[in-house]
């Protein structure tokens, strides 16, 4: 028996050692990234300044250019989408950037509001540094409080992001990341076909929505909430929801893009049928400047009140 005591607590003092050693590697390693997901995280939470702030996930990173908005209006701006991630990282995001400056207009797609509790995966190798980022992670799912206590379990699956981070510099595009047409075998049928989309969401990612606006409008923010353009026309499109009384009640401005017929059933302004190729971002950027500009006044660094 007391040889079995002693082989279990040396393989447990083995396992607690590696594990150690894997968060003294890894963790530094992760603030030094250069591109990729974590740099892109990491841009928003420790480094961004930029006075138009793009939030969202994969229709905001790959359909808003934000480099062509700060060249036409002569505001910074950074595009900072990111792929699958909805509310609960854009909430956590936002509180830490609201802790170190404030932007003068936020952009939000909205699309975070869907309910996707594994968004928070994209948060944990921030999660023992950054006070806001914790405190979001264990309000959303309390339980990973626990396996946040392994290294292991925070870097399992960010080994080859942080090799690509570290052996890459970031383009030069203000976070915006083109499609081009012809990376997505897909066959688009242009024949005014109509669809039924929803966006998946739930009582506790509405609130967290709603909070985000609330934050954002109550640190000074300007806020504006898009709904990008799709490739098939949203048949559901003008039914009442939640998520459009959540708009109207705080009074934030709203640019609904979705059945735009400039877009709807034009395959060659699409990478896919959420997502914009590089021309339609073009096209769609510009349209999104216009409007901008007639509801806030943006021009050269000032806005109206």
């Amino acid at each position: 028996m007391q040889k079995f005591l002693f082989k279990l607590v040396l393989i447990l003092s083995l396992i607690i050692s590696i594990d150690l050693i894997l968060g003294q590697i890894l963790e530094p390693l992760i603030f030094k990234a250069k591109s990729g997901t974590i740099f892109n995280s990491l841009y928003g939470i420790r480094d961004c300044h930029e006075e138009i702030l793009i939030m969202g996930d994969s229709e905001v990173k790959h359909g808003i250019i934000s480099s062509l908005i700060e060249d036409t209006l002569g505001l910074s701006c950074y595009n900072l989408g990111l792929d699958g991630n909805s509310i609960y990282y854009q909430y956590a995001v936002l509180k830490e950037i609201l802790g170190r400056y404030i932007p003068k207009v936020i952009v939000i797609s909205n699309s975070i509001a869907r309910e996707n509790e594994s968004t928070l995966t994209s948060l944990f190798p921030f999660y023992k540094k950054y006070r806001h980022i914790k405190e979001t992670i264990l309000e959303v799912a309390p339980d990973e409080k626990y396996k946040l206590l392994s290294n292991a379990y925070i870097y399992n699956s960010l080994i080859f992001k942080i090799i690509q981070g570290l052996t890459s510099s970031e383009p030069e595009t203000n976070g915006y990341r083109p499609l081009y047409s012809g990376q997505h075998n897909i066959s688009f049928e242009v024949n005014n076909e109509t669809r039924e989309f929803s966006i998946g969401t739930s009582e506790r990612s509405l609130k967290y929505f709603e909070d985000f606006i609330v934050l954002a409008l109550s640190s000074g923010c300007k806020v504006v909430v898009i709904n990008p353009p799709k490739y098939w026309f949203n048949s559901r499109h003008n039914q009442a929801s939640v998520l459009n009384e959540i708009i109207s009640r705080n009074k934030v401005i709203y640019f609904d893009y979705e059945n735009d017929t400039t877009f709807t059933n034009h395959p060659d302004l699409f990478y896919d049928g959420e997502h914009l190729n590089h021309k339609g971002a073009g096209i769609f950027t510009s349209r999104l400047i216009t409007d901008l500009k007639d509801e806030i006044n943006l021009v050269q660094g000032k806005s109206s009140e």
